[in-house]
């Protein structure tokens, strides 16, 4: 996969953290109560969320799906 398209991934699914964190939180929810939403292990949601890892594509997929992109 070329640099660029890696670059942009990231940028979208550090993007879509933020927003699901964001509606995580407007909606009280607790990482564990989004694990079967976006499918995704708690250890997942917490590295996304603490910066130290982005979603792939699979889990960038699920998170357009909640937020309602798709």
């Amino acid at each position: 996969m070329p640099k660029k398209k890696i670059t942009e991934r990231r940028a979208l699914g550090k993007s879509l953290v933020v927003e699901m964190t964001a509606k995580r939180m407007e909606k009280r929810l607790s990482l564990r109560a989004v694990m079967p939403l976006i499918k995704a292990q708690y250890a997942t949601i917490w590295r996304w969320e603490n910066g130290t890892s982005v979603p792939n594509a699979f889990h960038i997929h699920q998170l357009k799906k909640w937020l309602g992109y798709l």
